[in-house]
């Protein structure tokens, strides 16, 4: 039987309200697993729903493997972030243009919470310049 698609109206695939809740009923009953719609706006992917957090949608668009190869020293050379900074970063093994959005063990490398900022305001920069053509050089 082919799967009807999503229908926001009925808050199921296809059918009515009740039949989309009796799915999210059998969905919860059998911890979420299996192939029927639990009513989430995940069900549309198939299965249980994804709770691993590993990176966000914008965060995972911003990493363009097309980026340009920036050496770490020039990037934090061109932001005005320190050699402190530059060896935090060398620690976590950073390289400009990383999604570092969802990133929460910055602690564990020494940073505070506005050196940390001055990073992802720094990168999110990077990361539109190189886009708009700067950084040229350091294309492949």
């Amino acid at each position: 039987m082919p799967q009807q698609p999503y229908n926001h109206q009925t808050g199921g695939a296809g059918g009515t309200k009740e039949h989309a809740n009796s799915e999210n009923r059998q969905s919860e009953s059998t911890g979420g697993q299996g192939d029927t719609y639990n009513n989430n706006h995940h069900g549309i992917f198939g299965g249980r729903q994804n709770t691993n957090k590993v990176i966000n949608q914008e965060a995972f668009q911003a990493y363009d493997a097309s980026l340009p190869l920036v050496p770490l020293k020039v990037f934090c050379d061109h932001y005005r972030l320190d050699q402190k900074v530059q060896a935090r970063l060398e620690k976590m093994e950073f390289q400009p243009g990383d999604p570092i959005e969802d990133v929460d063990s910055w602690k564990e490398y020494g940073f505070q919470e506005i050196s940390w900022n001055r990073v992802k305001a720094a990168n999110q920069l990077f990361i539109n310049q190189a886009r708009a053509g700067m950084w040229k050089e350091y294309e492949s």
